[in-house]
């Protein structure tokens, strides 16, 4: 006669499997890669997913979690090379202007202080650059800071060019300086984000303006002096 298997009314049914629910959330917070917020939330999720699946072992998602770290930390990674980016390249130069071009092309780097802008036609000689960086020195001295301006009457700004008032401090005082920032594509290389042309506004001496082929006919600016011997 053949053995039965005899079953044990006293010992419990093993619980069905059951996906752990931080897991879950761990990952779909996770893979809202273009927000920062919800890179963090998901590491912290998974933080809390792993304390969930040590508590209850017969829960299962550790590889959603490992999913939720991995995309996390890249994306993070990712956000963080973007934001630096975006200071040094758009940031920084819309909140002060063309400053650290000039401060650069009154130590000697012409070069960098051209740099710094973009023309759609002719390049801008470096005669041109030098006439104006020496009528700016000669008038204004050296700069020792600048703040952006919030009274421009009819500031102009769109997604691809902006429009921006400074102040700029010298050390024989300070000017209003307008400057034209802009975004456009660069024949497939990439996007360049540089000034179009910036104006120094002097209603006594005339006002300097850089390039003068980019600058708007309403600046009333002034030819730079030639540079002193």
């Amino acid at each position: 006669m053949a053995a039965e298997t005899a079953v044990s009314p006293g010992l419990p049914a093993t619980p069905a499997r059951q996906r752990s629910l931080w897991a879950i959330a761990s990952l779909v917070c996770a893979v809202v890669v273009v927000c920062p917020i919800f890179s963090l939330i998901g590491l912290a999720l998974a933080a809390v997913a792993v304390l969930d699946l040590r508590r209850h072992p017969h829960r299962t998602g550790k590889r959603l979690v490992a999913a939720a770290l991995i995309v996390s930390l890249l994306a993070l990674g990712g956000q963080a090379t973007v934001a630096r980016w975006w200071n040094v390249h758009a940031r920084r130069p819309m909140l002060y202007g063309p400053a650290d071009a000039l401060v650069a092309g009154h130590g000697g780097d012409v070069a960098g202080f051209q740099a710094a802008f973009v023309t759609g036609g002719e390049p801008v000689s470096e005669q041109e650059a030098v006439a104006f960086l020496s009528a700016v020195a000669e008038r204004y001295g050296r700069l020792l800071g600048t703040v952006q301006r919030e009274d421009a009457a009819d500031p102009v700004s769109d997604l691809r060019r902006a429009a921006i008032p400074y102040t700029y401090f010298f050390e024989n005082g300070p000017v209003d300086v307008d400057a034209e920032f802009v975004v456009q594509a660069d024949d497939g290389s990439g996007l360049v984000l540089r000034f179009a042309w910036m104006i120094i506004r002097d209603e006594a001496l005339g006002d300097l303006a850089y390039p003068k082929s980019a600058a708007p006919e309403r600046s009333g600016s002034a030819e730079p002096a030639p540079p002193s011997d």
